[in-house]
């Protein structure tokens, strides 16, 4: 069976292949395939259709070593559930991700390259596959993993972004919670002052020359967030990034 033979028949195993051994085998088949429609000038259709079985059997072995991966953490004792105990010194104990590098004959850096572009989500893989067929480019696994670069570093950005967005609102809320125990202060100190309202006596009883109340309406603050601040301001001065304020705030 010639190597376009092999691939036509490979494609239909991929979506049945279960372990990363299979998958490697339709690896291999693939770019056989690709190797040989270049050299024999079937055109970049037919190598690009090599090229993108051989993509897609590559994305479903990181998908797998990732799942091994997973099964290879270490639990809170340091040791997995498959981890076999080794007593010999300089052996490293195996685990289900080293044993399959191993028993397939994968080097670390190709089970590396093949999780990432098993990361690329599926949507923009086969706009990726469209557009360079479209366009008439090769299509290749480095390609693939400049896109798998790329989404990276824009994930990247945007978590960046999103932390310092999340810095400067809690510097406003922290500025926001120093000027209220600031106001909380000075109303305490109006409300203790001559002529203002005892806390037995009613809101409506205050005369109309309280400091307090002349605070109150000249600033057009209520009475329910003129106690707010005091409670805020009664907290002992402490870093407001601990949350004691947001607490007494809930409390108020």
């Amino acid at each position: 069976m010639d190597a376009l033979a092999k691939l036509s028949a490979a494609t239909y195993a991929l979506a049945e292949a279960k372990t990363l051994d299979d998958v490697k085998r339709i690896i291999d088949i693939a770019e056989a395939a690709r190797t040989y429609a270049r050299a024999a000038k079937l055109g970049l259709e037919a190598a690009n259709h090599a090229a993108e079985v051989k993509l897609r059997a590559e994305r479903k072995a990181g998908e797998l070593l990732t799942q091994l991966a997973e099964q290879s953490k270490p639990n809170p004792n340091g040791l997995n559930q498959h981890t076999e105990v080794r007593f010999h010194a300089g052996i490293e104990p195996a685990t289900p991700y080293s044993a399959a590098l191993t028993d397939s004959d994968i080097t670390r850096t190709t089970a590396h390259r093949w999780q990432t572009v098993a990361q690329v989500p599926e949507e923009v893989f086969e706009e990726h596959v469209a557009e360079v067929k479209q366009e008439q480019r090769e299509l290749t696994s480095a390609g693939l993993l400049r896109l798998a670069g790329e989404i990276k570093q824009a994930a990247e950005t945007i978590a960046r972004a999103a932390k310092l967005g999340l810095e400067a609102a809690n510097h406003a809320a922290e500025v926001k919670l120093r000027a209220e125990r600031k106001a909380g202060e000075l109303l305490q100190q109006l409300e203790r002052a001559p002529g203002a309202r005892t806390d037995m006596q009613p809101a409506d009883s205050l005369s109309a020359g309280s400091e307090y109340r002349q605070a109150l309406d000249d600033s057009e603050v209520n009475e329910r967030t003129a106690r707010r601040w005091q409670t805020v301001a009664q907290v002992p001065d402490v870093d407001p990034t601990k949350g004691y304020l947001c607490r007494a705030i809930v409390v108020a």
